[in-house]
């Protein structure tokens, strides 16, 4: 996955939760990560194929001086949801710092990182809809195992078919989601 980044994205804006607050502006900086591919852009040398990051900061900029939210969180969440609506980003890591927000604390705010439908939850959705498809993949990757001779991981197989999965182990996370869906 390639990223494209932007960081110290400083914003004046309303935010906060006391009446002091509501009357004066105060900086926000953002810092983003965002996934990418940029071999297109690479190849065809066009602003088009690429994540234009001065179109996001335009963007970003334009929302946060206009809002007036009381909570970082809040800001925060919505300015994600701009990123991977307007921009089709798939995934996004997001800081937002209320500098001096703490007297004491030099740097105070809240990350967010997330990833839109269809980034890796189509798995958990298609298990969930079929769950006979987890004893197919389980077979499977048992008969993989074996030929390539790892015997350990092939002895948990079987437990995980039938139900009697350990929550602790490897596959304690995922499989026992798959198995409860069932």
């Amino acid at each position: 996955m390639d990223i494209v980044f932007i960081r110290g994205l400083r914003i004046e804006t309303v935010i906060g939760i006391y009446d002091w607050e509501r009357e004066i502006r105060q900086p926000v900086i953002l810092d983003l990560e965002m996934s990418a591919d940029v071999r297109r852009a690479a190849e065809t040398e066009d602003i088009a194929d690429a994540l234009d990051y001065k179109a996001v900061s335009k963007r970003l900029i334009s929302f946060v001086e206009e809002s007036q939210f009381q909570l970082v969180e809040t800001l925060a969440e919505r300015c994600t949801e701009i990123v991977r609506e307007e921009f089709g980003v798939a995934w996004v890591r997001l800081t937002l710092n209320k500098a001096g927000a703490v007297s004491s604390a030099r740097d105070v705010g809240v990350v967010i990182e997330q990833a839109r439908q269809g980034t890796g939850d189509e798995l958990s959705e298609g298990i969930a809809q079929e769950p006979g498809l987890v004893v197919e993949v389980l077979s499977a990757a048992e008969s993989a195992l074996l030929d390539q001779g790892v015997g350990g991981l092939v002895e948990a197989a079987p437990q995980l078919r039938d139900g009697g999965l350990d929550q602790g182990g490897v596959a304690g996370g995922v499989a026992g989601e798959v198995l409860e869906c069932g």
